[in-house]
């Protein structure tokens, strides 16, 4: 399983958003735009230069998710 990597955006259209990069890539000038996952579901391409990559979260002692109370 590969890991997740999570990033705060820090200016755009979804700036304050958590979202889940799944690929960086390169355009034709030489700019690094990261495709992302948003809450909602939906997909968008931000700059890598809009985005803080968060740290990612300690593993649980069982292996399994916190239950929501």
């Amino acid at each position: 399983m590969s890991q997740i990597i999570k990033a705060l955006v820090l200016a755009g259209q979804y700036k304050g958003e958590t979202v889940r990069v799944s690929n960086v890539s390169v355009d034709g000038q030489g700019r690094k735009k990261a495709a992302c996952s948003l809450a909602n579901g939906t997909r968008a391409n931000i700059f890598v230069t809009d985005l803080e990559i968060l740290p990612p979260e300690p593993p649980t002692p069982n292996g399994r998710a916190k239950k929501a109370n």
